[in-house]
């Protein structure tokens, strides 16, 4: 499952969680032994080509208490955002379209789970409580998030966990995830990237080379025309070996286009005992290009 910021239509991937323990009870009065509570983690992080040591974070953490396994997907497109993503190997235009319809669901509880920490390295992060607006009168409680784009360590050379101390309802959880490598070793055409010298034409299709990250990983790539009209983004999905084209219907009528790659992760989020949610990693390098007329 792919998730950002942005409201675009969803795209609806498996989603493989196992129950943390948890003795509560859920928002619709349900018995607690029918319950169960799904840890997500959502990270993502940016930074411009020539200074990848710049880079912003985001990351935020849910605890979703279901009644209902077969809720556990439609919980997760509330409480998130989540990317349109086309076929791999294909093009689509992002940033116009009607929302998504609310899916049919039981009532899920967003759970308090105590003091919520990250931990990127050797540093830990304490996460900021926030209420989430109820949605739909269906998801409503709390999440975690950071308080500072700059709290995460740059770049990701280790494990992300998450923990929690939690209550006397939600057991504590210590659980962690394999972040992505940032996109490196980007060339266009050849030139490798940052470089001023890098021009595309107009007309012909881009050749885009980078470091392979690993199995499973997909490379996204975002074009927008500069100065930037949101609804002429297009956006690109490619298999993460290192080699791949943005056709022509990508390149945009400006003399400069913005190109941001994208490496996306989602892996189980495991503790001592066993897989108790899933963590999703969107990492990203931007740059701007050059179009020249035909």
């Amino acid at each position: 499952m792919l998730w950002s910021s942005k409201t675009v239509p969803p795209v609806l991937l498996a989603t493989a969680a196992i129950a943390l323990g948890c003795t509560g009870e859920v928002s619709d009065g349900a018995d607690a032994d029918t319950s169960s509570t799904h840890a997500l983690l959502v990270v993502e992080q940016s930074a411009p080509a020539d200074d990848v040591a710049s880079a912003r974070s985001h990351a935020s953490v849910w605890f979703l208490r279901i009644a209902d396994e077969r809720d556990l997907s439609a919980a997760t497109q509330l409480v998130t955002d989540q990317l349109e993503l086309p076929q791999l190997g294909s093009c689509v235009a992002v940033g116009v379209g009607e929302e998504s319809d609310v899916p049919e669901m039981s009532p899920v509880e967003l759970a308090f789970a105590g003091d919520v920490a990250m931990r990127a390295g050797n540093g830990a992060t304490p996460l900021t409580l926030r209420f989430f607006p109820d949605v739909a009168n269906l998801v409503s409680g709390v999440m975690y998030t950071l308080r500072d784009q700059d709290d995460l360590a740059v770049p990701f050379n280790s494990l992300i966990t998450v923990s929690a101390t939690g209550t006397s309802d939600f057991e504590p959880v210590d659980a962690s995830a394999s972040p992505p490598p940032m996109p490196a070793g980007l060339a266009i055409d050849g030139h490798n990237l940052p470089s001023m010298d890098v021009e595309i034409q107009r007309g012909r299709s881009i050749g885009l080379t980078w470091t392979p990250g690993g199995e499973g990983d997909v490379i996204f790539v975002d074009v927008d025309p500069v100065p930037a009209v949101p609804s002429e983004r297009v956006r690109c999905a490619l298999a993460d070996t290192g080699v791949g084209e943005i056709p022509t219907m990508a390149v945009p009528e400006t003399s400069e286009m913005s190109l941001a790659v994208h490496r996306s992760r989602d892996v189980p989020l495991r503790s001592d005992r066993g897989d108790v949610g899933m963590a999703h990693f969107d990492l990203s390098v931007s740059t701007h290009v050059r179009v020249a007329a035909p």
